[in-house]
């Protein structure tokens, strides 16, 4: 089998529309205004470790690969030890609890899961009297204590979306591989759909994990993770991947999109922007960014929905987007909130079904033109800025127009 990717695969185990809404709000959150201006909060990372995984002090092995990302590292170990037969410390609930008292950017889970739980303390080593974190707060969950408080969904960041890398077993199946493990969600569902908790995005296992290896590939994974996106770097470890490589390549998943990049550092924003159209419709645009590459998209919403990709190496840049104007343009940077540019449209005629995602947009204005929303036409445009509707603009009867 060829390990080198030809595709960066993600999933979403949706199951309705509100699954889908839920998990790109917390994309948009994430990507666009993490903690909402809050940023010191993607600088910690939280561990959870028991049994074989904190005799290994496997924690420990993987904080060494991020120094140079996380300022903060929590981890919560069983107490006294990883195989004392009555251990005192920690409880579902107490992990839990300890992930809102304080909100973390990166959430590692290692201990022995299944679809519905991940184990936070054991009797010995797996023995018995399992206390766990949960997908969802539930009175009854297979072999796992009942607690009050211990369901992920009982997590209070919704404006501070985290990632999750969990290597414990079968977290979250695209299937539902045995009748006991039915009737809630899974840990990557709940965790990506849920409304007002997790976050978006969860890599981990949709088979059994090996704890001797997992953390290895998570090992490379937390190295890539610095510069590529959530499925590159998934996908570069498992090629780069020494141990058992059929066998994690295989069950190690990601849950989300795989273009998604984690926040490595305290984001920065895109300076000195302008945006002039000329006469012959090209785009000409300068910025300044604390990158060695940005990302500029282009795209054609009201036309044939095309996107144009430019790619620009320089700190400062001075472009010309050919056929830029009325197009929706925007920047993107390592480490940089991204900066959708204010869309202008003086003339156009729009057919079909669209949804147009805008910080602030302008239709019409333009003399001697018109902005004709056609009666075949759709139309939803979600800003988060100022939409302003200005002469020659035209809705015809039996057109739907929204604004969000």
């Amino acid at each position: 089998m060829n390990y080198s990717p030809e595709l960066f695969v993600g999933r979403l185990l949706c199951e309705n529309s509100r699954d889908i809404e839920n998990n790109t709000d917390k994309l948009l959150g994430y990507e666009r205004n993490p903690g909402k201006g809050d940023f010191a909060y993607l600088k910690k990372a939280f561990y959870c470790q028991s049994d074989q995984m904190q005799d290994d002090n496997q924690a420990q092995y993987l904080i060494s690969t991020c120094n140079d990302v996380f300022t903060t590292n929590t981890v919560l170990s069983e107490y006294p030890s990883a195989d004392d037969m009555n251990p005192l410390f920690p409880t579902g609930t107490q992990v839990v609890d300890s992930m809102n008292i304080a909100h973390y950017g990166y959430l590692n889970w290692m201990g022995h899961g299944h679809p519905f739980a991940i184990a936070t303390k054991t009797d010995s080593i797996q023995k018995a009297n399992t206390y766990a974190i949960t997908s969802v707060q539930a009175d009854t969950i297979p072999y796992i204590r009942r607690e009050n408080g211990n369901g992920i969904d009982n997590l209070n960041n919704s404006d501070y979306p985290a990632i999750v890398y969990s290597i414990s077993c079968t977290i979250t199946p695209f299937d539902i591989y045995r009748p006991v493990f039915s009737g809630h969600p899974n840990i990557g569902q709940s965790f990506t759909l849920g409304k007002d908790y997790g976050g978006p995005a969860l890599i981990g296992n949709t088979r059994i994990g090996l704890t001797s290896s997992s953390h290895n590939l998570q090992k490379l994974f937390n190295a890539k993770m610095k510069k590529y996106s959530l499925g590159e770097a998934l996908s570069y470890a498992k090629r780069d991947n020494n141990y058992t490589k059929h066998f994690m390549s295989m069950t190690t998943n990601l849950i989300g999109c795989p273009e998604l990049h984690m926040w490595t550092n305290i984001p920065n924003y895109f300076g000195n922007i302008v945006k002039t159209d000329n006469s012959t419709s090209d785009t000409s645009l300068s910025f300044t960014a604390y990158s060695d590459t940005v990302e500029v998209a282009v795209r054609d919403v009201w036309g044939n929905d095309d996107v144009a990709l430019y790619t620009f190496h320089p700190s400062y840049s001075n472009l010309t987007i050919p056929n830029g104007k009325g197009k929706l343009i925007t920047l993107k940077a390592l480490n940089h909130i991204p900066e959708i540019l204010h869309l202008e449209n003086g003339s156009a005629v729009v057919h079909g079904r669209r949804y147009v995602y805008v910080s602030s947009a302008t239709l019409g204005g333009e003399a001697n033109s018109t902005f004709t929303v056609d009666n075949d036409a759709d139309i939803t445009i979600e800003k988060t800025g100022v939409l302003r509707l200005s002469s020659g603009f035209k809705v015809k009867e039996g057109a739907r127009f929204v604004v969000r």
